[in-house]
């Protein structure tokens, strides 16, 4: 007989090959980690790593059921996002009951599953960690008696810490993405932008090649956002910054730098190239847009700048470029202009002019000269304009064409109005006690008008001068009305209540609309003097001119003529039926002394002629 079998060579062969499987899973178990991280770190889509999260567990746990479970957005509920074995196990109550619980308690925690009758479960379940914070559990089903209970605890804390080393990098990758990109359009902003520009003009500098930006301005957007909503203003800018995007290259750079402002960022290409591409945008913004429901209209303006030295700087450039913007912003929509280096002294002397404007106005520097309105069938005068001058110190004579559009777009204008306004009608008050019947004319312009605060400023200098409000006519031009008729018609009508005259100033060379000309409470248009020089000289300017009064008779509006020159323009303006007139024929800008003696001379002619 043979020797009975040695139990305890048995025993040793058992341990050996649980010694063995043991090394195998821990083997299998850091090969699945590894490979994890290195797809945490080379950034691949998270879904895919909570899918090898639950991958690796259920293969390390015997083919188990496993599910990755993470909060609804919005709700409190669980759901899984990543789940490996059966697929009607994978939402087993059970194991988001155990998931929750490891959520709630921190811990991992560990629970048996009887409801099937043929077979009982354990069900693991781990929190996986997100900056401390429990966001989401690492479930696992497995058939009661597989493996050690320490085994499956390890090797699911272990998964679970993977998942939360993903979570917590794409939460980075996502914090940092919204911190550099814009949240409407989706392109890069501000910050991102000059970062990629400082980077590029590095990379350009060592090889000396050509950087060129190009900052885009989308004309008329307010108002779009304004009258159609926000809304349909986002729609608007993200079919503005796809536009954009089809006009480049795919290795271009687009970003959203401001509020209604883009920059495009061309690596290797110069200024020739860069106003091509900005002639493409200005195309491309031109075609009309379907937002809900209706067409919108936009324009845009592009400053561009280039540079290849190795001394640039990313700030000089994208200032270079917002200088040429604003440039091509001041003259009209659809241009684009190049940054020049004459354009910094530029600006710098503009800085230096509006700094001594805000000196003059806070010193009363500035001073009020007047020229006559003449009633043309008498030759009488029935009022005053009311102009802005200014002697400059050092400068001497500061045109009003220099430092009014200096005032409007800085908002000095708001604080200039209502000096001239107040002093106006303060002169003209006194003036009433010589000619009680005079009138005061001011210009107005678009942003006192639409000034929250203007019509209560208007109230309390009629109050404080005492000058009844029929003796004040705001004058106003076309495309200030037209820019936002809703709120002009408000302001208008507002003032009307206080019984203020209203004009359009330079009419003919704006919308020129006769619907809303009609709608508006206006008293008074005021023809531009490129009609009225033409109008003496050239049969078809007469007959404009001429219509223009017939359409003023027919509003029942008074007419006013400016820039009468000549007897031959009073002549024609006379015949054709103009009402008022103004011009160096008829009387120049004087100062208030010679106002004075202007009218004197007229109360003694008057008497002469009486007697």
């Amino acid at each position: 007989m043979g020797e009975p079998p040695d139990d305890s060579a048995a025993v040793s062969a058992d341990e050996r090959l649980r010694l063995v499987n043991a090394l195998d899973a821990r083997q299998r178990l850091l090969e699945t980690m590894l490979s994890i991280q290195r797809s945490i770190a080379m950034k691949q889509p998270l879904q895919d790593l909570l899918d090898a999260v639950t991958s690796g567990t259920a293969s390390l746990l015997d083919r188990a059921t496993v599910a990755l479970v993470l909060p609804v957005p919005g709700s409190e509920c669980l759901a899984p996002v990543s789940t490996r074995g059966p697929a009607n196990r994978a939402d087993n109550p059970f194991i988001l009951d155990a998931a929750a619980e490891a959520i709630t308690s921190h811990r991992i925690v560990s629970r048996i599953d009887e409801s099937d009758p043929n077979q009982t479960k354990t069900i693991i379940a781990a929190p996986i960690v997100v900056r401390g914070v429990a966001a989401g559990g690492l479930a696992a089903e497995i058939a009661t008696g597989q493996g050690s209970d320490v085994d499956q605890h390890q090797v699911l804390a272990a998964f679970a810490q993977q998942a939360s080393l993903a979570l917590t990098e794409a939460r980075v990758s996502e914090a940092i993405h919204k911190a550099q990109h814009d949240a409407i359009t989706g392109l890069p902003n501000r910050g991102l932008f000059l970062e990629r520009l400082n980077q590029s003009i590095s990379t350009g500098n060592k090889r000396l090649t050509d950087v060129t930006i190009l900052l885009v301005d989308i004309h008329r957007f307010k108002a779009v956002n304004d009258s159609l909503g926000h809304k349909a203003g986002d729609a608007v800018l993200s079919a503005v910054a796809e536009r954009i995007r089809s006009t480049l290259r795919s290795s271009d750079l687009t970003a959203r730098v401001g509020g209604d402002e883009f920059g495009v960022l061309l690596e290797g290409a110069g200024t020739q190239a860069g106003t091509r591409i900005a002639r493409s945008i200005v195309d491309a913004i031109r075609q009309p847009l379907r937002i809900s429901g209706r067409s919108v209209y936009l324009s845009a303006c592009v400053g561009v700048a280039s540079c290849r030295t190795s001394s640039a700087e990313s700030g000089d450039l994208f200032n270079s470029a917002d200088l040429a913007m604003n440039r091509a912003i001041s003259a009209g929509p659809g241009r684009i202009e190049v940054f020049q280096p004459h354009m910094h002294a530029e600006i710098l002397e503009r800085i230096n002019l509006l700094d001594d404007l805000q000196v003059a106005l806070a010193r009363t520097q500035l001073r009020l000269q007047y020229q006559p309105l003449v009633d043309l069938a008498t030759g009488e005068p029935v009022g005053v304009e009311a102009l802005a001058r200014w002697r400059h110190p050092q400068r001497g004579d500061v045109a009003p064409s220099t430092f009014i559009p200096l005032a409007e777009e800085t908002g000095l204008i708001l604080d200039l109005g209502l000096w001239i306004l107040r002093e106006g009608c303060r002169q003209i008050a006194e003036w009433r006690q010589l000619v009680p019947g005079i009138r005061l004319n001011i210009n107005v312009s678009a942003r006192q008008a639409m000034d929250p605060r203007f019509v209560e400023r208007v109230e309390a200098t009629l109050a404080e001068t005492q000058l009844p409000g029929p003796m004040l006519t705001l004058e106003l031009t076309e495309s200030m009305l037209m820019g936002d008729p809703e709120r002009a018609m408000v302001q208008l009508r507002q003032l009307k209540n206080l019984g203020v005259k209203l004009s359009i100033d330079d009419f003919g060379t704006g919308y020129s609309s006769l619907s809303y000309l009609r709608q508006f409470p206006v008293d008074q248009l005021k023809i531009d003097r490129t009609f009225i020089t033409g109008a003496a000289s050239s049969k078809d300017e007469l007959a404009v001119t001429k219509t223009v009064m017939d359409l003023g008779r027919t509003l029942r509006l008074e007419t006013v003529a400016e820039g009468i020159e000549d007897a031959q323009q009073l002549d024609v303006l006379r015949t054709i039926g103009c009402d008022l007139g103004q011009g160096f024929l008829l009387a120049r800008p004087m100062d208030p002394g010679a106002v004075h003696e202007y009218f004197d001379r007229l109360m003694s002619d008057r008497q002469r002629t009486a007697e």
